[in-house]
């Protein structure tokens, strides 16, 4: 493992083919067990309409770096319709948090290379897209599976907080709330 300390790097668009090469190597990876643990699809972008949002100013991306080396990312956007490509229902988040408007921003991913996942390469990651939400009071909104990151709302609720506190920001507490679910199953008929 890299001894380079992490960096997070907070940008619009991502002009680098190979950086984002590199980011599609993350996201395939951070997913790869996705596609027999999982039983909604967790891939909700192609190798094209990646790069497209990676290139997209209506995206915030914040990439989490080992040296020269993408490790991780988050990707968000507080164009709703954009961010129907995450199976979103916009018009549900507008109705219920009217008072945000323009100021819901949607993670359409996040992912971390499995072997640098923990809290070393993700810790940057949270506390930058943090500061940046607590910039523009934001309402965070995502979606994630129960089957492979069934953690994810608390991880993000406690490394928000630390990062509020850490960083001094205005907002000073985070507040997980669900806003409903999706339930799969089969009736096995014997």
């Amino acid at each position: 493992m890299s001894q380079n300390e992490p960096v997070c790097v907070s940008t619009v668009a991502v002009e680098d083919p190979a950086v984002r090469a590199a980011l599609w190597a993350v996201y395939v990876a951070a997913f790869g067990d996705a596609e027999t643990a999982c039983i909604q699809e967790q891939l909700c972008y192609s190798r094209e309409t990646f790069d497209a949002a990676l290139l997209d100013p209506d995206y915030r991306k914040f990439v989490a770096m080992d040296g020269a080396d993408p490790v991780g990312f988050f990707l968000c956007t507080n164009d709703l319709e954009k961010a129907r490509v995450a199976y979103v229902n916009p018009n549900r988040l507008r109705k219920q948090f009217p008072e945000y408007e323009g100021r819901i921003w949607y993670y359409t991913a996040i992912a971390v290379r499995p072997d640098r996942q923990g809290r070393r390469f993700t810790a940057p990651l949270v506390a930058a897209a943090t500061a940046f939400m607590d910039e523009q009071d934001a309402l965070v909104a995502f979606d994630y599976s129960l089957e492979k990151n069934p953690m994810l709302p608390e991880f993000l609720t406690r490394g928000m907080e630390a990062a509020q506190a850490k960083a001094g920001l205005k907002t000073r507490t985070s507040t997980f709330v669900p806003l409903g679910g999706q339930q799969y199953g089969v009736i096995k008929l014997s």
